[in-house]
């Protein structure tokens, strides 16, 4: 995994504007020695960000909320992980994305909806294995596509609530 990391600087009035990056989870005393603020008094401001859930932070966000993100995108499952950013065009935040990770269906490597439908059958065991050469997986997967809500990915497909 690569390192998830914000850009800060110091927002002290009348001081010299010193900028940092730093890797999450952010160590509040890493950032005194660094940028020469205390935390608590929201004297720092983020600048720029490196990390896939770039919309839930704002300039003003507090480094506990910052690691707060970082251990809950950890949460998500690998997959998710690896497809955070296009999960969140889809989803308004990633702690609605965390909350519903467990209703969201990842079809691994999946590639067309003919696919995804052919996976349907078998899970639901509608169908055998052999039997599904027999469908019309096509109407079945264009029914999927217009009645659900599926994102397509470099790792397959999601089935999203």
């Amino acid at each position: 995994m690569k390192e998830l990391r914000v850009c800060m600087e110091s927002a002290l009035p009348d001081k010299e504007v010193k900028k940092a990056w730093f890797t999450l989870p952010i160590d509040e005393v890493d950032v005194f020695e660094k940028l020469g603020v205390d935390v608590e008094n929201d004297e720092y401001r983020i600048i720029e960000t490196d990390v896939p859930f770039k919309t839930d932070i704002k300039e003003n966000t507090s480094i506990w909320r910052l690691n707060d993100l970082f251990y809950t995108f950890l949460a998500l499952p690998h997959f998710m992980q690896l497809d955070c950013e296009l999960l969140l065009e889809r989803l308004p935040s990633l702690d609605l994305l965390h909350a519903y990770h467990n209703a969201i269906h990842f079809y691994e490597g999946a590639i067309s909806m003919i696919e995804v439908a052919r996976r349907k059958m078998i899970e639901y065991n509608s169908v055998s294995e052999e039997a599904i050469h027999y469908m019309d997986l096509e109407k079945f997967a264009g029914y999927l596509e217009e009645n659900g809500r599926f994102l397509k990915t470099e790792h397959g497909i999601y089935q999203l609530p």
